[in-house]
Formats: structure tokens, sequence, C-alpha cells
């Protein structure tokens, strides 16, 4: 995974990638992702989703993060990738799905 590309592993594609329902495979589990949404009546400083990442850094806190364009048609607000932050690993549910998805997107290819 390389920051400087923009494919490095994001925070929310991740959320978005394992916890929307995936037909393709035989795991019957609907992961749920903890705490409850922010209280917009109540804006905290910082990134409202923060309490309820796990990959949440202490900027998270106390800045909302910048957008990096991550293609030429995507952007993602999170300071994971921001060059100056830790590395994370892809999860391996992340990975697994993806590497399905390239496989399926490779067969339709071919066939066309």
């Amino acid at each position: 995974m390389d920051r400087a590309s923009g494919s490095d592993y994001c925070d929310r594609a991740y959320f978005i990638t394992v916890f929307v329902p995936d037909l393709d495979t035989a795991d019957d589990r609907l992961y749920t992702i903890p705490g409850s949404p922010p209280n917009l009546l109540h804006e905290k400083p910082g990134d409202a989703f923060a309490p309820r990442n796990r990959f949440a850094l202490h900027i998270d806190d106390e800045v909302d993060p910048p957008m990096f364009k991550i293609s030429e048609t995507h952007y993602a607000a999170t300071w994971l990738l921001d060059p100056r932050a830790p590395k994370v690993e892809m999860p391996p549910e992340l990975a697994q799905r993806i590497s399905r998805m390239k496989a399926d997107a490779e067969k339709i290819k071919e066939a066309e």
C-alpha cells in the first residue's frame, strides 16, 4: 500500500466495503458499526465519526480531516491518508473482498 499513489487504506472506505452486506459469501453475519451516530444537535470538535472508528487518531477528536485525492473521481476525508499518519494495514475482510471483486471484473472483461 502506497500513500503517495492514493491507494492506501482508507477508514471510511473500509466501513463501506466491509459493513455493506456481501451477497457473494457464505458468511451470514451482518457487521455493525459500534456506537451511536453523531448527535447533530451537540456537535463536537473534530471528526463527528471518530468515536465510532476503531482507527481514529488523536487529531480526529480535535480537527476535521482534510480531503485527500484518491483518484480523478474519488476523495476521502481521513487523517489516515496524511503522510504523517501511522501505517494501517488493510483488514483481511477487505483484502478478500477486493480480491474477489477484481477476479469477477477480470472474468467480465474476458467475456467481452
